[in-house]
Parts: structure tokens; C-alpha cells; sequence
């Protein structure tokens, strides 16, 4: 019986044991995740106070660098005889912006073309296996998540505040070198080019930016996202000092609605085709730009004049029609045939959205279906 007794006894401590050691773990876990907390404000006050000096870039860095990885991608392996696979599988790199907790992670949809597999390598050299949440091609935009904890999401600013020539930098993951840092300053904003999806257009920089920095993270001086690297023109593949960066307002808008939706199917068909009003325009109808304004009975060139329906498209199942002035599609107002092209190309496949137009001097508003390009 005293044996039993003090066996028990033994038992107990060592469970006593066992579950003091677990507090003591979960109290390290805790003090830790403080610990980090109070260090990231205490980076973010600091960095409040600085003027634009060394110390601000390196803090900057230090600060922005924990949220941007390294993708590694596996597509598939050559054929050869049509079915026959050898070698190993095509590699590509990219890189990420952390901006959540859950593990959802921000880059171009172009990083994950043709890939089959995705892997993401963090900051503190730990790698996941990432699934894709969703994409959307025409803006470039692409959602990967990974399962991890520790995870720092990044401090997204607002794109809409960049001025002309403050300083950026750029993290990614140069031709799959690992974390990397460039400076540079804010080249031109708005800027426009063929992947600019609507009129906030691109940030441009030249912090050198080069293949595998694409997704990766364009920051300020105060360790703030402002743009998501995107693309560069060079004639040499490399650095020649432009480059470009998504708003990381406009990533943010698409971020939500691939979380709500998945992938984004866009349409980019309604089946006009248009023309600015500009004298040549009004020439071909024998008049001056001033009698063709008034014919259409507006003050300003602004909108899209319709010189064809296409037949069985959905304008003219809507009830668009020849020498329609198109002012307004799905809310917001349309200056030229380029802003017009670039809001349909926005809109979601399938969706109907009411379109204004001026004819014979009076405003209607019809609904139209908006289709996929043929």
C-alpha cells in the first residue's frame, strides 16, 4: 500500500509537471508575439519621427521586409511523343505581400502562369506549399494562402496620396536570388500603359525592379505598401530604370472581391465601336466641333459616340444604337472611347450594368448585358 501510495505521488508531480512546463510555454508564446508587437510600434514611431535619412530607409526595410516573400512555382515537366514527360518540372519565381493573418498573400497572376504548384519561402527562410485563392488576369492580380502562424501582414498606405518624386523602394525576389531591397523615387503616377485597367493607371519608379521582383512589394519611407511590382520596360530583360507598380488601392478593391468571389471572369464586350468628339468627327458629318456639339445639345467634347452597333451584340440587344453619345457606364462617367474600353474591361462577365446615353438631345438609361470578347 505505501508503495502504491507513493507511486501515485510520483505520478502526480510529474503531471504537475508536465502542465506547469505547457504554461510556462504558452506564457513564452504570449510574452513573445508582445515582445514583437511592441517592437513593430516602436519601429513605426520612430520611423513617424525621421526625416528622410539613411536610418529611415533602413528602418523602413526592417519594418516592410517580414511581409514580402519569395514564390517559387512548378509547372509542368517537357513532352516528348505527345504523353511522354522527362526531366524535371519548369521553375519560375515571383514574389508576395503578406496582408493578413490568415495567410493570404498578394502577387501578379503572371508569376503563376502554367504553374502547378506554388511555394512560398517567408523572411525567416520557413517554406509553404501555397494554394490559389483566385486571380484576375486583366488586372494581374493574383490570391495565394498559406497555412502559418507568426505571419506579419504588411502596413498597406494609400496609393491615391503618392506624389511625384518622394522615395520608394522595392522587395521582391530578384531573378530568385532571395529578399532584396532597391531605392529609387516615384517617377510618374497615373501612368498609363497597355496593362492599365482604368484611370488610376500605374505607379512608375525607377528602383531597379527586375524578373522575379513581379508581386513583390513598392513601399515608402515609412515601410508602407504603395504598389504591387508589376512590370518593367528594358530592352536587356533587366533593370533600365522604368518600372511599374500596381496601386495598392486598386490591389486592395480586387484582393476583396476574389476573397468574395474567387477567380474574376471579365467580360470586356458590349459591341460598339466609338469615337472621340474631335473635329475630324465632326468634319465627317459636315460640321464644325461647336454645331456638333450643339446637335448633340452638350457643352463639353466629353463621351463616346457610337459609329456602329455590332449585330446581336449585347448593345444592340439593349437598345444602343448609331450616333448614341455614351456618358456614363455602370455609374461612373466616360470622358473618351479609351475611358469606355477601360470600364468595360473592368466589369465582371455576364453582370448588367446601366449605361447613359445622350440622343437627339435628351438623356436615357439602358441596361446592358456585358459579354465575353468573341
Amino acid at each position: 500500500m505505501r508503495r502504491l501510495t507513493l507511486l501515485g505521488v510520483l505520478l502526480a508531480g510529474i503531471a504537475a509537471g508536465f502542465g506547469l512546463a505547457r504554461y510556462a510555454s504558452v506564457r513564452r508564446a504570449v510574452a513573445a508575439d508582445k515582445a514583437e508587437e511592441k517592437a513593430t510600434t516602436d519601429l513605426r514611431a520612430r520611423l513617424a519621427g525621421l526625416p528622410d535619412t539613411s536610418e529611415a530607409f533602413q528602418l523602413a526595410a526592417k519594418l516592410a521586409a517580414p511581409s514580402v516573400v519569395c514564390i517559387r512555382t512548378e509547372g509542368a515537366r517537357f513532352r516528348i511523343f505527345g504523353d511522354i514527360e522527362i526531366g524535371p518540372p519548369q521553375q519560375g519565381q515571383g514574389s508576395g505581400v503578406i496582408v493578413d493573418a490568415e495567410g493570404h498573400i498578394l502577387t501578379n497572376a503572371h508569376v503563376l502562369k502554367g504553374a502547378k504548384r506554388a511555394f512560398v519561402t517567408l523572411n525567416d527562410q520557413r517554406e509553404f506549399q501555397a494554394s490559389l485563392v483566385g486571380f484576375d488576369q486583366v488586372s494581374d492580380i493574383a490570391v495565394l494562402k498559406i497555412e502559418a502562424e507568426g505571419l506579419r501582414p504588411a502596413a498597406l498606405g494609400d496609393s491615391r496620396l503618392v506624389e511625384l518624386g518622394q522615395w520608394a523602394m522595392a522587395l521582391g525576389n530578384p531573378y530568385g536570388l532571395g529578399p532584396s531591397v532597391s531605392v529609387g523615387i516615384i517617377s510618374a503616377v497615373g501612368r498609363d500603359s497597355e496593362h492599365s485597367v482604368d484611370r488610376e493607371g500605374f505607379l512608375q519608379t525607377d528602383a531597379a525592379i527586375n524578373p522575379g521582383n513581379s508581386g513583390g512589394a513598392l513601399v515608402n519611407i515609412r515601410g508602407e505598401v504603395i504598389g504591387i511590382t508589376n512590370a518593367i520596360v528594358t530592352s536587356s530583360r533587366g533593370n533600365e530604370g522604368i518600372a511599374f507598380a500596381i496601386p495598392i488601392a486598386r490591389a486592395q478593391a480586387i484582393l476583396k472581391r476574389i476573397l468574395e468571389k474567387g477567380s474574376i471572369r471579365r467580360g470586356g464586350y458590349v459591341g460598339v465601336r466609338t469615337a472621340d468628339l474631335v473635329p475630324q468627327l465632326a468634319a465627317y458629318y459636315d460640321m464644325t466641333l461647336p454645331e456638333l456639339l450643339e446637335t448633340l445639345k452638350v457643352k463639353e467634347a466629353k463621351g463616346a459616340f457610337v459609329v456602329e452597333v455590332i449585330k446581336g451584340s449585347p448593345a444592340q440587344k439593349a437598345g444602343i444604337v448609331t450616333d448614341d453619345l455614351i456618358l456614363e457606364i455602370a455609374g461612373r462617367p466616360v470622358a473618351n472611347s479609351r475611358e469606355l474600353r477601360d470600364q468595360i474591361a473592368l466589369i465582371e462577365l455576364d453582370s448588367t450594368v446601366p449605361v447613359k446615353v445622350r440622343r437627339r438631345g435628351a438623356d436615357r438609361t439602358l441596361q446592358v448585358k456585358v459579354g465575353e470578347l468573341p
